[in-house]
């Protein structure tokens, strides 16, 4: 009896011990916490594969409304690992975290291996913590092909990355730059850019990344975030280690139920747009209807912007009675729809009236001035769109 009174006194006080060790590091590391809590087979420090065949890295700006999700994402993606052909890096900030961290997801013999720390840093919307989380993938990935995922809640048009806590947003521009400098360290391996933040179809924000990877998996519609494709992902890339790009987001379109339109744009592609789309600008600028903003088609709010379908927009825009003008803009879509967008999806959240939808969005300032704060994004230096959807946001002359 003394020897199992004994025994029990300290399991009681090793449980206290653990227990204290967990809530801290819940209050200092919410990431640790997480992965501690989902995972049959625990293999700290394993060995990485030499050169696994997929890499997949997130950044996940969760210091906002979208912390919950945390737990929910790490251990959809460490359900998922079932091949060492498979790696998984992430960057985490969380608002129940104090700090960043990283944490590395793997297979090795049968294992599940995983790592995490944290970094000095709790601000996930500063450039050099997303140029360090690039850095660090190039430093020891060593894979043959990559995918990198911005997940995030929406903000104004060129924002990404809130972080909640600083009040700061990353910007497009400085992220796209920062892709394209990886990228080409890479060796041009980055196959798939997933910009998963609710409305970043719109083609002032896609042009941003033009170049970065082969293809952009985006959306013009609001997302329900976090989606749910992460294990399925994971197994389908498993099985299938050969899909390329284009595979992968379409297997994320396959299985994430929470979306209502997916569209996948040409990185490569992307770089042509102010030029073909130029003609177009050139001869509304000269020829357009008078219209009015609320009569456009809306596909997306936020920040109290609101942005709209490109091909509604264009054809709301052009005169009847210009038929130049008219097969410039048919010119254009024919383009943009067999060479720009490379695969457009419908979720479950799709509605009737999304059918209509061409994939991609434009903004629309509600009054001409306040298109000022954005003229120097990419695509408005390279075409002369900030004019067109100035001219847009009149009121129609009587």
């Amino acid at each position: 009896m003394v020897r199992r009174n004994f025994t029990d006194y300290r399991a009681l006080q090793q449980n206290r011990k653990e227990n204290d060790m967990t809530t801290k590091l819940f209050r200092n590391c919410f990431l640790l916490l997480a992965l501690a809590l989902h995972s049959p087979v625990v293999s700290w420090g394993q060995p990485r594969s030499a050169t696994p065949k997929w890499l997949l890295a997130y950044y996940l700006c969760l210091d906002n409304s979208l912390s919950p999700a945390a737990d929910e994402i790490l251990s959809a993606l460490e359900g998922g690992i079932i091949s060492k052909d498979l790696m998984v890096l992430l960057q985490v900030d969380t608002q129940e975290s104090s700090k960043l961290a990283r944490v590395t997801l793997g297979l090795k013999q049968s294992q599940v291996y995983r790592e995490a720390r944290e970094l000095g840093s709790d601000e996930s919307a500063e450039i050099l913590e997303f140029t360090g989380f690039l850095d660090w993938i190039i430093k020891i990935g060593n894979a043959e092909n990559y995918v990198l995922v911005l997940v995030s809640p929406p903000g104004k048009l060129g924002q990404i990355c809130l972080d909640k806590t600083s009040g700061k947003w990353l910007s497009m521009e400085q992220v796209g730059a920062a892709v394209a400098a990886a990228n080409e360290k890479l060796k041009s391996k980055l196959r798939l850019l997933f910009l998963h933040q609710s409305g970043t179809a719109a083609i002032e924000n896609l042009f941003s990344f033009a170049g970065t990877s082969e293809y952009i998996l985006a959306s013009p519609l609001a997302l329900r975030l976090p989606g749910t494709y992460y294990s399925e992902l994971l197994r389908t890339m498993a099985m299938r280690p050969e899909l390329s790009g284009r595979d992968v987001a379409s297997a994320i379109m396959e299985s994430d139920q929470g979306y209502g339109v997916y569209t996948l744009v040409d990185s490569a592609a992307l770089k042509a747009l102010p030029e073909k789309i130029g003609p177009v600008v050139d001869g509304l600028l000269q020829n357009s209807n008078p219209i009015a903003v609320h009569a456009l088609f809306k596909v997306f709010s936020s920040e109290n912007e609101s942005y709209y379908d490109l091909q509604s927009f264009l054809d709301s825009l052009t005169p009847k009675d210009k038929p130049e003008l008219i097969k410039a803009k048919n010119s254009f879509e024919q383009w943009y729809r067999s060479k720009l967008i490379a695969h457009k999806a419908g979720g479950p959240f799709r509605k009737a009236k999304d059918a209509r939808y061409s994939g991609l969005s434009v903004f629309v300032p509600q009054t001409p001035d306040l298109i000022g704060p954005y003229k120097s994004l990419p695509f408005y230096g390279k075409s002369k769109f900030a004019e067109l959807v100035a001219l847009a946001s009149q009121p129609p002359i009587d």
